[in-house]
C-alpha cells in the first residue's frame, strides 16, 4: 500500500457525509493517482532463496532412482519420502530436509514414487508384468 488508510472515529461524519470505509478507500486511491496502474502491481521480491544447492538436489534424484537394496537396506524394496529423507541425513547428504521439501525437490527432477509402467507393454492383463519403483 502506497500511503496509510485514514482512520475517523466509528460514526464521526465526513466532510462530504458518507459513511467511513468509503471515505477512507476514496482517500487510499487519492493518494495514489499519480502512480496510475502501476499502484495496482504487487512488487514481488522472489521468495526466499534455496538453502539445498542445484548439485545437491540432482545428488537426491539420483539416490531416489536406485533401490534401497543398493544401499544394503533390506527392510524396505522402495523409498518413502520419510524413509528417504532419513537417509539422505544418514548419508550426510542434507543436514535436515522436510517431506514437503523432498516431494517439491522430486517433483522438479521428474522423479515419481512407486509409479508402476509395464516394462512388456503387454495388454493381457493375465500375465504378470514386470514393475519398476521410483521411474
Amino acid at each position: 500500500m502506497c500511503c496509510p488508510p485514514t482512520r475517523s472515529k466509528p460514526g464521526s461524519p465526513t466532510p462530504a457525509g458518507r459513511p467511513d470505509s468509503v471515505a477512507g478507500a476514496t482517500a487510499r486511491l487519492g493518494c495514489c493517482r499519480g502512480r496510475g496502474f502501476d499502484a495496482l502491481d504487487p512488487k514481488w521480491s522472489g521468495g526466499r532463496p534455496n538453502t539445498i544447492s542445484d548439485e545437491v538436489r540432482e545428488h537426491i534424484c539420483l539416490i531416489a532412482r536406485t533401490s534401497p537394496a543398493d544401499w544394503k537396506i533390506t527392510a524396505f524394496s522402495t523409498w518413502s519420502l520419510s524413509k528417504l529423507a532419513n537417509h539422505l541425513v544418514k548419508q550426510k547428504v542434507t543436514s535436515t530436509i522436510s517431506r514437503e521439501t523432498l516431494r517439491r525437490i522430486l517433483h522438479t527432477g521428474r522423479v515419481s514414487p512407486n509409479r508402476h509402467r509395464d516394462l512388456n507393454g503387454a495388454p493381457d492383463h493375465g500375465q504378470r508384468s514386470l514393475r519398476m519403483p521410483w521411474c
